[in-house]
């Protein structure tokens, strides 16, 4: 947990689920540090930074890393059109003959 997410490691599971139900009231009712308008060119991410850095005393922390950890997700399909295109070439008729196991092998092969 420590590598994956260190807001998060030095809590048991226990104790950030209860923490989490705790923030969601607060985040749900509008509670400080929730209440802060985002800054001009401030993206979700950055918001959601600053709100964690801001409260040291934990208060922001599990709902905090939840909603850093979904908006650092890049939304690029590169790697699953890669993949597509890779088993459209490997399926057509000339290739019609192959396994599986050959596709499989060979498809990750390319990746």
């Amino acid at each position: 947990m420590k590598e994956r997410n260190p807001r998060l490691a030095g809590l048991t599971p226990r104790e950030a689920l209860q923490s989490m139900k705790v923030e969601l009231k607060e985040y749900c009712k509008g509670a400080d540090p929730f209440i802060r308008k985002p800054r001009k060119n401030e993206n979700v991410r950055d918001w959601w930074l600053a709100a964690v850095q801001k409260d040291e005393n934990a208060q922001v922390l599990q709902v905090g890393a939840l909603a850093i950890k979904l908006y650092s997700v890049v939304p690029v399909s590169m790697a699953d059109e890669r993949t597509v295109s890779t088993i459209t070439w490997l399926t057509s008729p000339p290739r019609s003959r192959q396994d599986i196991a050959t596709l499989k092998e060979t498809n990750q092969i390319r990746q």
